[in-house]
């Protein structure tokens, strides 16, 4: 564990590994966008490209989060603000793909492998950094 001093924000030590996750990420996605264009999957390429935007967005409301908390409050039950805003925004990037793609299918899979390249990176990096 990193030791903090006080005038060190945990998001100021976070940056660089966010820098090389988006960049193996993105290098992923770059080898998924020429295998899907070459068999000519082009509603997975496009799936891809929105996976891959929408899980860039979903880590920086991850690194706001550090910053700024926030609750929502339904009844009982307390809620995380950008937690919930990021898994909102994770479901509506799928109904997105649905809607938009000729084949919905394939476009739903472009999508679930933009994100998920951010985690088998993760798995595969991490221990490196």
């Amino acid at each position: 564990m990193i030791n903090y001093h006080l005038d060190t924000k945990p998001l100021d030590s976070i940056s660089p590994f966010v820098k090389k996750l988006t960049l193996y990420a993105l290098l992923f996605a770059l080898g998924e966008f020429v295998f899907f264009a070459f068999v000519s999957l082009w509603n997975s390429v496009m799936g891809l490209l929105i996976g891959t935007v929408g899980m860039m967005l979903g880590m920086v409301f991850i690194g706001k989060s550090y910053e700024d908390y926030g609750i929502i409050l339904l009844g009982k039950r307390k809620i995380p603000k950008l937690y919930f805003l990021r898994y909102l925004l994770y479901a509506s990037l799928f109904l997105l793909s649905a809607i938009i793609a000729t084949e919905p299918a394939w476009a739903i899979l472009g999508v679930f492998l933009g994100m998920m390249n951010f985690k088998i990176v993760i798995f595969l990096f991490a221990w490196r950094w």
